[in-house]
């Protein structure tokens, strides 16, 4: 409700802000934009306009390398259902399982809160252990929780045996990748997509035609290249430079210092 004082043009709820739950303050507003969190094609509730991050090709992204690596894998895949791009990727996975792996991959997904990761997520991982010794992958959803998966999987001593795999750009995620204590890591560009929704926001701004999905690409880092996002890994480190040059040259505008996490 802050945007009321300052009278904007655009509000864009970034992220995990879900406009399903806030209609009573964008329609206070009376201005909307949902980025990130919604599959393409889909409207966002309560949102004027929708440019989501590609969420679906994420999470086949993320069945295909089982499939391709291992085609009768036994997997634990670890899922966080408070963000709604969850549901998304859910589906998006299951599908694919189901449409390339047949009845040879079978798998398990098991909801855990994210940001609890750190005391939910190793019992989960031995209990799967446990129940099944033929275990051979687990998908942390998002890879902030690989670190904790490996740490599992470590203490039972099975880690040079089960294989991790996730989905975002957690720099301590692509260190293990780089060590092999981790497969793979689907990075997204936290900064590219914040130049990607950037982009957006001009053009709805300037009543041009608004993009149908936030256009920046996925990398998949493996052990071969994952050194190229730094040593150790930083955010958007591997993804070059060019689309911020390119960005600020179409609108005309100044470089400004980018704030690091």
């Amino acid at each position: 409700m802050s945007a009321l004082g300052t009278k904007p043009s655009l509000v864009d709820l970034v992220g995990c802000t879900n406009p399903a739950l806030l209609k009573k303050e964008i329609d206070a507003v009376k201005a909307a934009g949902s980025t990130h969190h919604h599959r393409v094609g889909r409207v966002a509730p309560n949102g004027r306009y929708r440019v989501p991050l590609d969420f679906v090709r994420a999470g086949r992204l993320l069945a295909d390398r089982v499939i391709m690596k291992y085609p009768t894998a036994r997997v634990l895949v670890l899922v966080s259902d408070e963000y709604a791009c969850t549901k998304v990727m859910r589906a998006a996975i299951e599908d694919e399982f189901h449409r390339h792996g047949a009845r040879s991959i079978q798998y398990k997904m098991i909801n855990v809160i994210l940001e609890q990761r750190h005391t939910v997520i190793p019992p989960v991982v031995l209990a799967a252990v446990a129940d099944d010794p033929k275990l051979t992958y687990v998908i942390g959803m998002y890879d902030s929780m690989v670190v904790d998966i490996a740490a599992a999987l470590a203490e039972a001593r099975v880690d040079k045996r089960i294989k991790i795999i996730g989905f975002n750009e957690t720099p301590d995620a692509i260190d293990l990748v780089r060590t092999c204590k981790a497969e793979m890591v689907i990075a997204e560009g936290i900064e590219w997509s914040g130049y990607a929704i950037a982009d957006a926001e001009m053009r709805i701004l300037a009543g041009l035609p608004v993009p149908q999905t936030l256009a920046f690409p996925f990398r998949i880092f493996t052990r071969e290249n994952a050194a190229e996002a730094g040593v150790p890994a930083q955010y958007d480190e591997g993804f070059g430079t060019d689309y911020k040059h390119q960005f600020l040259k179409l609108w005309q505008v100044p470089a400004a210092p980018v704030a690091r996490y």
